[in-house]
């Protein structure tokens, strides 16, 4: 699935750059809060599937991965985005800390 990116400075899907972070900390005054270049690139994504895969069911996954510093209204603008653009099924990328400079613990 794609994989979107948060971080305190910008939005990035697939490594480029979707949204500068300061455009999720606005306040919708429309009330929408959908990020609008992040939206159309999934969409265009899960196009592209259903053109190249006709006979497969699109599963809807995604992937999304955020700083812990990222302000809960940020990530919340990206998960209704990613859900309005048809991924229903989001995954959040979680690397954990290695405790002691061993490898993490099972």
């Amino acid at each position: 699935g794609p994989v979107t990116g948060i971080s305190k400075d910008v939005v990035t899907l697939h490594g480029c750059q979707v949204a500068p972070a300061e455009d999720l900390n606005k306040d919708a005054s429309t009330g929408d809060f959908k990020v609008a270049e992040l939206h159309d690139k999934l969409v265009t994504l899960k196009n592209n599937y259903k053109l190249l895969h006709p006979s497969e069911e699109f599963n809807g996954i995604a992937i999304v991965q955020s700083d812990k510093n990222v302000e809960f209204k940020m990530l919340k603008k990206i998960m209704y985005s990613v859900a309005v653009a048809g991924y229903q099924n989001v995954n959040f990328a979680v690397i954990p800390k290695a405790k002691g400079g061993g490898a993490p613990a099972p």
